[in-house]
């Protein structure tokens, strides 16, 4: 029997457990291409999508490829210092970036909704912000993060799990992700509740916009309200699971991009555009000026 103290140094001389990692991958990988795929397929199906999804899905992608960029250095020796400041900037950054997404994909539903119910025609002012809002969340966190790691690269280290490298000396890019996620996440919990007593109130409008058809996506948004509930708050998970990381809760880190993948990504439509390919019959095009759900 070995004293707790040695026990506990053999455990980390011995190295990442390999399980966790070909897991974490593996949902990594998944999330990543259904994504691409899914992006791809809306694009040039013509299928039609309220513009915040395509950057939903983009920073989503993000997401899983700022962790992926590890693949090789997981185990083993440790990473470079560099490539590992350059990643662990990454990975700070990408929490709040899709909670931003998401915040602003609740946004343009909810004047989308307006829009149909007042007859009145949305102003792309708001893409444009958001065209613009997200790379510099983006980069505010990336930066901090960078030149902080670069500060004292002795404070680099990949995590225990091998999941992900991380400052081990400064707090500062933890709250900056955390404060900005659950800014967000608040936010967007926020406009869906405007939303939601929206519909409410504008009953009988509602029901008239569902006979006509309109171009919002109703569908499109109860599942934002079960991505909220389940994936959305999944993102702070990310941060708790960065400070207190096992080899198995690690692996909950790569559930957050898969639930933006599996929520919005796999849609009829898409297998309906998808096998349209490898068919000849004619048939009526997706594009029918009403946005898919």
């Amino acid at each position: 029997m070995y004293p707790v103290p040695q026990l506990i140094e053999r455990i980390d001389q011995a190295g990442p457990s390999l399980t966790p990692i070909l897991l974490f991958n593996f949902f990594a990988i998944l999330a990543l291409v259904i994504l691409i795929v899914s992006i791809l397929v809306a694009w040039f199906s013509g299928i039609q999508r309220v513009k915040t999804w395509y950057l939903l899905q983009l920073c989503s992608a993000t997401f899983s490829v700022s962790f992926l960029l590890l693949i090789g250095q997981q185990t083993g020796p440790e990473p470079p210092l560099y490539y590992c400041a350059y990643s662990a900037a990454l990975i700070y950054a990408a929490p709040p970036t899709l909670a931003a997404a998401a915040l602003f994909f609740v946004i343009e539903l909810h004047l989308r909704l307006s829009s149909a119910l007042f007859s009145t025609r949305m102003s792309d002012t708001f893409i444009y912000w958001v065209a613009w809002g997200i790379p510099i969340v983006h980069g505010i966190v990336f930066w901090v993060s960078l030149t902080i790691g670069l500060s004292d690269i002795s404070q680099l280290k990949r995590d225990p799990s091998g999941v992900y490298c991380h400052i081990m000396g400064s707090k500062i890019p933890t709250l900056l992700t955390g404060t900005l996620v659950i800014l967000f996440l608040s936010s967007m919990l926020i406009m869906e509740v405007f939303t939601i007593i929206h519909l409410v109130r504008q009953r009988a409008a509602i029901e008239a916009l569902k006979v006509k058809g309109s171009d919002f996506p109703f569908h499109l948004f109860l599942r934002t309200v079960l991505y909220t509930v389940s994936g959305g708050f999944g993102i702070i998970m990310v941060d708790v699971v960065m400070n207190v990381s096992t080899s198995v809760t690690v692996v909950l880190l790569a559930l957050t991009p898969l639930s933006v993948a599996l929520m919005f990504g796999t849609q009829m439509e898409l297998l309906r555009a998808m096998f349209s390919c490898c068919s000849s019959r004619k048939r009526a095009p997706l594009n029918s000026g009403v946005y898919s759900v």
